[in-house]
């Protein structure tokens, strides 16, 4: 997926941070890990004034995954977990 490649040079932004962990908090049904944890708990709390648009933006990625191939479906959360690792490391 192009918006991951580090070409791009995309702005990391907390909003969308704050989608990618919700999205894998709904995948992995809460358990997230420790550093993955806090971050989302400060995220909440910091964006709690539209933590309700997060969570839907969350959801809706979520199921547009669902409706993808397998293969594309592995290949595109490892690039994003990739990109996340990156811009914001453990």
């Amino acid at each position: 997926t192009p918006y991951f490649w580090p070409t791009q040079q995309w702005p990391v932004e907390d909003t969308d941070y704050a989608i990618y962990l919700a999205k894998r908090n709904i995948r992995k049904k809460g358990i997230l890990e420790l550093h993955e944890q806090e971050q989302y708990n400060h995220l909440h709390k910091w964006m709690n004034h539209k933590w309700d648009f997060i969570v839907m933006q969350a959801k809706e990625q979520y199921r547009a995954a669902k409706e993808r191939k397998k293969p594309d479906r592995v290949v595109f959360d490892c690039q994003e977990r990739a990109y996340w690792v990156v811009h914001r490391p453990p």
